[in-house]
């Protein structure tokens, strides 16, 4: 995995096992996590997706206010696409955390088709 230059100061995380203990951190201190898909599409990019997953776990009321976000990037791999590893990533982290303790729910995600499947990204959104 290649990380984006600054990723220890801008909440990205080395790998998905560093994501999981994070997000089981969070939950055991009582917060809300929410695990999602990102990645670039004609309108968005990924920290817009994680803002877009921000509101809408905001205007369900599933929590009052966002403390932080962690993710992690996945690039294309020995001819896997990253945003494809990332939407295996994604459903591996849902199962091993569990999805009863999310604030996640059966549906699928936006749907908005990537432009960019090079990369991808698996975040945790953090709550109250």
């Amino acid at each position: 995995v290649i990380l984006p230059t600054a990723w220890e100061r801008d909440h990205s995380v080395s790998n998905l096992e560093v994501l999981k203990l994070l997000a089981e951190e969070h939950l055991e201190a009582g917060k809300k996590v929410y695990v999602g898909l990102g990645g670039v599409s004609k309108t968005s990019s990924i920290q817009a997706e994680i803002d877009n997953d921000e509101k809408r776990m905001l205007d369900l009321g599933h929590m009052t206010e966002k403390v932080t976000q962690h993710f992690v990037i996945l690039n294309t791999l020995d001819g896997d696409l990253g945003h494809d590893r990332g939407r295996l990533a994604e459903a591996w982290l849902i199962r091993a955390l569990g999805l009863d303790r999310l604030m996640n729910e059966r549906h699928g995600g936006a749907g908005r088709p990537p432009i960019f499947k090079d990369i991808g990204a698996v975040f945790i959104l953090i709550g109250r």
